[in-house]
């Protein structure tokens, strides 16, 4: 890490990150800040937990789970405000009981 990172900053989050809104924005969708932050964190989570596994911790192999996570995002956005194109906190949060049942428990 050189020194002008961030301590939360995380490559392999950002490349998830990048993902997300990269995904997104194909679709014609963007997060809201807060969403984004939300978002950021839970998946700087999620790398902190694949570098502390056995697993081989690089971000590719887990962009499609990303790119899922946002799609029940939009699906859900679409479900619960048609026509809206910014995606909410809300979306991420019933997105994560989606991704994973026992949400917030794993």
């Amino acid at each position: 890490m050189n020194g002008t990172a961030s301590p939360l900053s995380d490559e392999i989050a950002d490349v998830w990150v990048n993902a997300a809104i990269q995904y997104a924005g194909t679709r014609g969708y963007t997060f809201d800040p807060s969403c984004l932050s939300d978002l950021t964190i839970f998946l700087n989570n999620a790398a902190a937990q694949l570098r502390a596994s056995s697993e081989e911790a690089i971000a590719n192999p887990h962009l499609q789970n990303v790119r899922q996570l946002v799609q029940y995002m939009i699906e859900d956005l679409g479900e619960q405000s048609p026509g809206e194109r910014e995606l909410h906190e809300w979306t991420l949060a019933n997105a994560k009981t989606r991704l994973c049942p026992l949400f917030p428990f794993c």
